[in-house]
């Protein structure tokens, strides 16, 4: 299993809305790419950062959904209410509990 990690700040009075784009248009792109397992929507409300966990079947798979995750992140305009550019990591998940 793969995981795709996303982490930015946003701004605080955004938050919100960041999250609530996030759910409305990235999960869903996220979600109907093959290989889907779950994904988590963390946010610190004292730093202002979120962090997205995606888990995948294979690496493949990520590298397929990001196309749909960075077009689906376009459309609903969630990098307005970052500071900065968002990190995008890819893992491989070494330990499962």
């Amino acid at each position: 299993m793969f995981a795709r990690v996303a982490r930015a700040e946003v701004h605080p009075e955004q938050a919100e809305e960041f999250i609530a784009r996030w759910e409305r248009g990235v999960l869903p792109a996220a979600k109907t790419a093959p290989g889907y397992q779950h994904a988590y929507g963390l946010y610190d409300p004292e730093s202002h950062e979120v962090l997205s966990v995606i888990l995948y079947d294979t690496r493949d798979h990520v590298e397929a959904a990001v196309a749909a995750m960075v077009r689906a992140m376009a459309d609903m305009q969630v990098l307005e209410f970052t500071i900065g550019s968002p990190t995008i990591r890819t893992y491989e998940v070494r330990v499962e509990g």
